[in-house]
């Protein structure tokens, strides 16, 4: 399986209900995060699943890059990525999910970083995951414990010249 990690885009600072997770993308945050999908795409990127955290900003995230990309299916939700997820819960996500050739995953920090050193190095890995910004990984194994290869980690600016 190919992982294709994605960290929101930019969003507001304080959600109008004042909870963190209600909080949405910016302006900003709303065409960067477009601007990657679209490059995403013309890279010919193609997910056979997309996992989300349910929080707002993740979540629209995860709906533009579905819509820019054409991805048809129905996007999954779940708790195991939000802010200060667990490793242990995100590889039990991971094999729940084996049957996917491609995946992609949109959370938040410090768990994407946390995902990917965990992932890619066991957990020796220091990243700086930014707003927008996608790392891919190649999984080597599952089971018992998930491992992969880290592919490429590209900040949103990189993508500027895809798009």
């Amino acid at each position: 399986m190919i992982l294709y990690l994605m960290r929101h885009g930019i969003a507001e600072d304080i959600s109008s209900t004042g909870r963190d997770a209600d909080r949405v993308l910016s302006t900003k945050g709303t065409l960067r995060t477009a601007m990657v999908a679209r490059a995403l795409g013309r890279m010919e990127l193609t997910f056979d699943r997309i996992i989300s955290s349910p929080y707002a900003r993740a979540r629209q995230t995860a709906e533009i890059v579905a819509r820019v990309t054409g991805f048809g299916a129905e996007i999954l939700f779940d708790q195991r990525i939000v802010p200060h997820a667990g490793f242990d819960e995100f590889c039990d996500m991971l094999r729940e999910n084996d049957d996917a050739n491609s995946a992609l995953i949109t959370g938040h920090e410090p768990s994407m970083s946390r995902f990917i050193s965990g992932l890619s190095a066991g957990g020796h890995l220091m990243i700086d995951v930014k707003k927008a910004s996608v790392t891919a990984i190649q999984l080597l194994r599952l089971r018992p414990q998930p491992a992969g290869a880290l592919l490429w980690s590209l900040p949103p600016r990189v993508f500027d010249s895809v798009a």
